[in-house]
């Protein structure tokens, strides 16, 4: 899973650690028992990183995290083009969270069209018959398509 072992995560604990982010990756979901236990005994957060494995949120949502984060951004295979979800257990920190995020500007709708309007232009261009058109057309004009 590509996971940190128990032995290698306590090995690495100190004074200074307040979180350990576990990130679950190429859809292998990470096991965390031992990384919970390792997080309780040195009052220590556990984050869980679903950004790569979010396959539905009852699967996705690991009861054993303190926080878990899922990001819904373009390369995603469950996408809106942007954006994100933390799931926060504990009312404390979230209410931290929500107040530090309370002073974030929020996006414009025309920003999100162009946003969306840019991805969907790099989708249709990377299809290979058209890209292959693109490559074309920037040698004729004498530029270096690298």
């Amino acid at each position: 899973t590509l996971s940190v072992s128990k032995e290698t995560l306590q090995a690495a604990v100190s004074q200074e650690m307040k979180m350990v982010v576990v990130s679950h990756v190429f859809g292998c979901v990470a096991p965390l028992n031992e990384i919970k236990d390792i997080c309780v005994r040195h009052n220590m957060i556990l984050v869980s990183d679903a950004a790569e494995s979010f396959c539905g949120f009852e699967r996705t949502i690991d009861p054993l995290a303190d926080v878990t984060l899922m990001s819904f951004g373009p390369i995603k295979k469950f996408t809106v083009f942007q954006g994100a979800l933390a799931v926060v257990r504990d009312c404390r920190l979230r209410d931290s969270m929500q107040l530090i995020m309370s002073a974030w500007p929020v996006q414009s709708s025309r920003e999100y069209f162009f946003r969306v309007l840019k991805f969907f232009v790099l989708l249709i261009v990377q299809q290979p018959n058209i890209l292959w058109s693109v490559v074309k057309l920037i040698r004729f004009l004498g530029m270096r398509h690298e």
